[in-house]
């Protein structure tokens, strides 16, 4: 009988060396299918319903299991964040009592296309800056009956939200609002907008707030009050597609600054201010021309071309 180079003991550890390189090239594949099939997701829809568990799911992925969880907790020590670095399937927030902050909520979440608050409990809401800021696909919000009265800031809540095309602001309370800085800038998609609800006594910002929006054709003010705002430059820079501006509500008495208020509205013909508070008594002056200079110019240009 011819013995066999191997001994069994020998031939036992080379079986389950070979088991455990299997194993490993096995996994290594299901890893890099896993990686791929991730990279490959799609995030449509964001739906909040209140407390409770709240989801949402790419319906084209509704059976496939690729979830990241959130709760209270780890909500608030993001910083309301939701860091979404993948294409997600599906997100669960965890909500076991009422948020109170939504700054930088959904900040950079490029890939949502939707977000449906309706149902969300926001009655101790007191931070939104940031929230929505860098939602580049995002084309749809509903607000619902979003409570906005403990507010006293909204900077930068829509900036860079290209694809939204309108917004529903019927609910927001401004009452308490000092800023509106960067607010809308960036939208370069947003056709129209309606702030007549807005309450604005307390306001002292509004710099930068639709600057950028290339395709804004109108602004309802309705009864903006002005009359504390020291900052508007930039306001409506690059607002290309203006065409008139009813600003008759607007009070100039503690503006200190419109620097390129109007710069590249290239279509701007018409500006109302039959009843508007025009002061430039506290107008700086910046380069080699007084911007009080600028903003006469400016409103005399106006007055000739469309005389009332």
């Amino acid at each position: 009988m011819k013995t066999s180079i191997f001994s069994d003991k020998i031939r036992k550890i080379y079986s389950y060396f070979l088991i455990i390189m299997l194993h490993q090239i096995q996994s290594f594949s299901i890893i890099n299918s896993f990686y791929l099939y991730k990279q490959n997701l799609n995030q449509i829809k964001l739906v909040i319903k209140g407390r409770g568990t709240q989801s949402i799911i790419n319906p084209n992925f509704a059976n496939k299991q690729n979830i990241i969880v959130y709760n209270n907790r780890e909500i608030a020590s993001s910083n309301s964040q939701l860091s979404l670095e993948f294409d997600i399937n599906t997100i669960i927030l965890k909500f076991s009592s009422v948020i109170s902050t939504c700054n930088s909520m959904f900040l950079s979440c490029s890939k949502i296309t939707e977000i449906d608050l309706t149902n969300f409990d926001s009655s101790r809401v007191n931070n939104i800056d940031y929230m929505f800021k860098g939602c580049t696909s995002l084309k749809s919000i509903k607000f619902g009956n979003f409570k906005t009265w403990r507010l006293d800031i909204m900077e930068y809540v829509f900036q860079n939200c290209e694809s939204l095309k309108s917004l529903d602001l019927s609910s927001f309370d401004t009452s308490s609002v000092t800023d509106f800085h960067y607010m809308f800038s960036g939208c370069k998609s947003l056709k129209s907008l309606d702030l007549s609800n807005f309450r604005t006594s307390r306001c002292i910002c509004t710099f930068y707030m639709f600057y950028d929006c290339a395709s804004l054709t109108s602004i309802n003010f309705g009864n903006f009050d002005t009359s504390q705002v020291t900052l508007m430059h930039y306001m409506f820079y690059n607002c290309k597609k203006l065409i008139s501006l009813d600003l008759s509500s607007f009070d100039t008495s503690s503006l200190t600054n419109l620097e390129y208020m109007f710069y590249g509205c290239e279509k701007l013909e018409y500006i109302n201010f039959k009843k508007a508070r025009l002061s430039t008594a506290k107008i700086q002056v910046y380069s080699n021309m007084s911007l009080e200079y600028q903003m006469i110019l400016y409103f005399v240009l106006i007055i000739l071309k469309h005389p009332y």
